[in-house]
């Protein structure tokens, strides 16, 4: 019986041991964290969701996973975008652009896109694809210095550098540019 009482008491002391690890290392990590930001970021953020409005219609929605914002520059750094913009069905629906990260300059009006960004109208079935991306919301324009490649039903084409005006879905592709039609 003695023995039984010992092991119980040797299990509730290591239960407790753990705890108290555990929650020291979770609370050391928020810590180092927090500590981390307060340089540069004056705000930081989770699951955020903006829309730019113009005469009291929504022009665009960003939604964003994390974001840090820097009072000082005006710019908030964030992750894993789904941007959408507002068109009508006369323009071929609203078009939405996903990517992993990027940044926003309120002032500027201006949202740079990285990493697998993908530009898509689903009403009219096209794709856009390249890796970093500039949306320039005062032109209505995306622009991108990197390879882009565009898909459309029938037709892929692909080139190096690109502006598009996704109101009057006018795609100019810079240099270097190839083309693949498919027969149906």
């Amino acid at each position: 019986m003695r023995r039984l009482i010992a092991l119980f008491i040797v299990l509730i002391c290591a239960a407790l041991v753990f705890l108290v690890v555990r929650n020291y290392t979770r609370t050391a990590a928020k810590e180092m964290f927090v500590e981390d930001l307060l340089p540069s970021v004056d705000l930081a953020l989770q699951k955020i969701s903006y829309t730019e409005t113009k005469d009291g219609e929504n022009q665009w929605t960003l939604n964003a996973k994390n974001v840090l914002y820097e009072n000082e520059s005006g710019e908030a750094t964030l992750e894993q975008i789904d941007l959408q913009l507002f068109l009508s069905e006369a323009r071929g629906g609203d078009v939405l652009v996903t990517s992993q990260g990027g940044a926003i300059n309120r002032a500027q009006k201006r949202v740079e896109l990285a990493g697998d960004v993908l530009i898509e109208q689903p009403l009219s079935s096209y794709k856009i694809r390249t890796q970093k991306l500039t949306y320039d919301a005062p032109r209505k324009e995306f622009s991108s210095l990197l390879p882009v490649q565009f898909h459309a039903e029938g037709f892929e084409v692909s080139g190096v550098g690109m502006t598009f005006d996704y109101q009057r879905r006018h795609l100019v592709l810079k240099r270097d540019v190839e083309a693949v039609f498919h027969e149906r």
